[in-house]
Parts: structure tokens; C-alpha cells; sequence
């Protein structure tokens, strides 16, 4: 089957076993939908969600999710030429990640409100404590970043793989909250156009009145319409 691999956001959090509408209207439309809990969920003991905290993101949990993917090849349940990757917020990083890291396996992406470039997303966002606890540890925070804390986000970011994302024609879509706190529109912009500059395809939709879980009931439905008119 086409395949979607989709890892939640957080990356504190977990993907349930439990009815989710989205999940299952893309099921519906025949994909098969891979829901990722990498390192750093909850749900299998503390060592496992620390093990995410202080550099290992855009790694580790990268590393799990393309295991997944192949997992869900190997056991013939994925066509290994109709894969993609959707996430949103920590989620969309991933997505973003997979999709520049290892575009051998990941033919698309769908990022929704994504982490793209973690530097760029310090001084704008509400929890500016993330940006340094992922990348650079528990102790790490400090109201003004240095040079090199900036150069560490940078380099766990998804938007240095945009050249690779280009170069291999993995068309990405982007659905945006205009009024999204947490991860500031511009962060996806700022791929955007750093894509485009590169060459490469990248849509992006805009909800002007919705914020980080873009859920307001138009906005959901609206955006995984789109979702499936891209896929």
C-alpha cells in the first residue's frame, strides 16, 4: 500500500491506541498509516524519554522512525516507492527530517506547524526552554543564547537538508496557523523559502485564525482535504 509514516509531535507525548479521526480518514482513502512512538515517548519508562534530551533529536528519533518505515516494507504492508511522512509541530521536524535526511526512502512530506529551524524559533516562541533542552540539555537554558548554543540548534535542524530535499524532487506541503504561538508561522516560511531558493517544490497553506493544533473544525477538515489532494 502507499504508506504514511506519522510520528506525533511533542516529542514528550505518544501516538494512542485509540480512534483518531484523521488517522482514519487517510486509512480510508487506502493508505496505511504508521503511527511512530520513537525514543523520547511516553508511555515505556523515563530512560527511554531522557534518552531524546540534549542533542539526540533530529537523530535518534529520526533513526526510529525510517526503522518503522522498513519494518512496514519488510513485512509487505508498504510499497517502498509510495512512502511518505506527515507530522505536525515536533511531529513535522520529523517529517521534515526523514524527508531531507533520507530521501532515498520518503517521496513527500506533509509538515504541519513544523519545527524547521530551532535557532530561528528562540526569541519568537513560548517555550524558548524547548529549543535548549532538546538540543542542548536539561541545564542548558539561558535568556541569551550564545553563539555556539545557536550553532547547535541550527545543526539539529531540518532546514539544512533542504539542499537534499531539492536536489532529489521531494515535493513538500506546509499548513500554517497564522496565529501559532508555539512555533511561529515564520519558522515554516523560512523553509519554505529556503527550499524554493534551492530549487525545490514546496506548497503552503495558510490559516490565517488558527493557532499550533490548527483545530478549529474548518481548519481540520480544510487541511486534511488538502492533505489528500497532495498525496
Amino acid at each position: 500500500l502507499p504508506t504514511i509514516v506519522l510520528p506525533h509531535g511533542g516529542p514528550h507525548a505518544n501516538c494512542p491506541a485509540a480512534y483518531v479521526t484523521s488517522v482514519a480518514y487517510l486509512a480510508s482513502l487506502g493508505y496505511a498509516v504508521c503511527y511512530c512512538n520513537y525514543r523520547g515517548s511516553t508511555g515505556y519508562g523515563d530512560a527511554p524519554l531522557q534518552s531524546l534530551v540534549g542533542g539526540a533529536a533530529g537523530r535518534a528519533d529520526v533513526d526510529d522512525c525510517v526503522a518503522v518505515a522498513e519494518r512496514a516494507v519488510a513485512d509487505g504492508v508498504a510499497d517502498p516507492k509510495r512512502l511518505c511522512a506527515v507530522g505536525g509541530s515536533h511531529g513535522g521536524f520529523l517529517a521534515a527530517h526523514l524527508v531531507g535526511q533520507r530521501p532515498d526512502v520518503f517521496r513527500c512530506a506533509v509538515l504541519r506547524n513544523p519545527v524547521t529551524d530551532i535557532a530561528a524559533m528562540v526569541p519568537l516562541t513560548d517555550i524558548p526552554d524547548w529549543c535548549f533542552v532538546e538540543t542542548l540539555g536539561r541545564e542548558a537554558y539561558s535568556d541569551l543564547p550564545s553563539t555556539e548554543a545557536l550553532i547547535a540548534m541550527r545543526e539539529a535542524s531540518p532546514v539544512r537538508y533542504v539542499n537534499e530535499v531539492a536536489k532529489h524532487d521531494r515535493p513538500v506541503l506546509m499548513l500554517l496557523g497564522g496565529v501559532d504561538l508555539r512555533v511561529p508561522p515564520t519558522n515554516g516560511l523560512r523553509y519554505a523559502a529556503a527550499l524554493r531558493e534551492a530549487g525545490g517544490r514546496c506548497e503552503v497553506r495558510m490559516f490565517p485564525e488558527d493557532s499550533h493544533g490548527l483545530l478549529n473544525p474548518r481548519t481540520e477538515f480544510e487541511s486534511f482535504v488538502t492533505v489528500a489532494g497532495f498525496l
